[in-house]
């Protein structure tokens, strides 16, 4: 995978400004890997993500929904809330039209 950026715990206070662009991610044996302690608030627990945790499209379906996938734009977001009142945070972009999933995203 080719990446814009490194991520460290030093930067969790900055997320908003961070947004990665992942070049050549397939989902043929490449896996996002997130830190709990930058996506922090939003329940994760270490290993792969949840499939309640994930979605698709341009925001969370509902209350449980932490990383979307937008399969138009290549954006990922994280959203700590779901649909709460907090604003989902894009921090990366991968191709357009990945057929992505839970099992594509690893939480560390």
């Amino acid at each position: 995978i080719t990446s814009s950026r490194s991520w460290d715990s030093d930067k969790s206070a900055h997320l908003e400004l961070l947004v990665d662009a992942i070049a050549d991610f397939t989902i043929d044996g490449d896996v996002v890997q997130i830190d709990d302690a930058v996506f922090s608030g939003g329940g994760l627990t270490v290993g792969k993500l949840a499939g309640a945790l994930f979605t698709t499209g341009s925001s969370a379906d509902d209350a449980s929904d932490r990383i979307i996938y937008n399969i138009v734009t290549g954006q990922l977001f994280y959203d700590s809330d779901g649909i709460g009142g907090k604003a989902q945070v894009l921090f990366a972009t991968v191709t357009v039209g990945l057929e992505l999933t839970n099992g594509d995203i690893e939480v560390i």
